[in-house]
């Protein structure tokens, strides 16, 4: 049987949510944790199929979990409870990798077919990890001040928010825009989240949505000349 965990420090959302998983849904098992640390012991014990995750508690929060789950766990699914997670997103998340929103407060009655879908009606094309083009998406939406470490086996960059803005980033070879379309092309990425934010210059001028739609052209183009050569 499948597992999902549910992360949230409200413990009355937690045991609804829960209740209502159980009582309309016998095809998967519910699990629960009340922040990112306690979700993280609860993974390494347990084979977890799907994470539910809020965004803001205590200890660890659920940007430092989903960072977590892209270096640990790319192929498991992660929805992030946003309070600012429109329809409009959650669509556009679908081609972003397994990192979706939920939009709060959640609508419960929905809550089950939402997972059931993840599980059951995933289509050939899918793909499948926490991809960086989704997280600064959601650290965008989120409007947070943060450092994103980007790291592939030999390359590693950062990029830099305030109040989800993307102000800089750099790469071993590129800096300002430059970087963070390269970074977007890189391959099986592991990205890891830092509540600060050391670089104060804004160097970048372009918003988050139009970088992200021209880094992933760039990732197909090189892609395909891959496939041909």
């Amino acid at each position: 049987m499948k597992k999902v965990l549910i992360v949230d420090d409200d413990r009355v959302l937690r045991s609804l949510f829960s209740h209502v998983l159980k009582k309309k849904e016998r095809l998967f098992e519910v699990v629960t944790a009340k922040d990112g640390q306690q979700a993280i012991n609860v993974i390494k014990n347990t084979k977890i199929d799907l994470v539910l995750t809020d965004l803001y508690m205590p200890v660890l929060n659920g940007f430092e979990l989903i960072a977590y789950m892209s270096k640990h766990y790319p192929n498991t699914p992660v929805y992030a409870m946003s309070a600012k997670a429109s329809q409009k997103n959650r669509e556009k998340a679908d081609m972003l990798g397994s990192l979706k929103f939920i939009s709060k407060p959640v609508q419960l009655d929905d809550l089950a077919q939402i997972i059931q879908e993840e599980f059951y009606v995933k289509t050939k094309g899918y793909i499948s990890g926490v991809t960086l083009p989704s997280f600064m998406k959601l650290i965008a939406m989120e409007e947070k001040t943060c450092t994103i470490t980007v790291k592939t086996e030999y390359e590693q960059g950062k990029i830099y928010f305030v109040e989800g803005t993307l102000t800089a980033a750099e790469t071993r070879y590129q800096k300002k825009e430059e970087a963070v379309l390269e970074m977007i092309t890189w391959d099986d990425v592991i990205v890891e989240f830092d509540e600060r934010n050391v670089n104060k210059v804004r160097d970048i001028k372009l918003p988050v949505s139009h970088l992200v739609v021209e880094g992933l052209q760039r990732k197909n183009i090189i892609h395909n000349r891959r496939k041909a050569s």
